[in-house]
């Protein structure tokens, strides 16, 4: 299964919930490198936004680099 086959609210979670993203802005340009739709009206509401953002917030605050720019750590 390809990853647009997958619903894009649900790859749009399952990326947040990586902790790569810290923005929600970020996320829907990864989202549109996979050939999601930019502007997707789902991705729009605000309440889903709320819960993206919040959700980037977390998990990007959970992964740790080393000072010498090594590889993240606790992700």
């Amino acid at each position: 299964m390809s990853y647009n086959e997958i619903p894009i609210l649900h790859r749009a979670f399952a990326l947040a919930h990586t902790g790569q993203y810290s923005r929600v802005k970020d996320l829907e340009k990864a989202l549109a490198a996979e050939g999601y739709a930019r502007s997707d009206p789902q991705l729009q509401s605000p309440s889903v936004r709320k819960q993206l953002r919040r959700l980037c917030r977390q998990t990007s605050s959970l992964i740790v680099t080393q000072p010498e720019g090594g590889e993240p750590i606790g992700a």
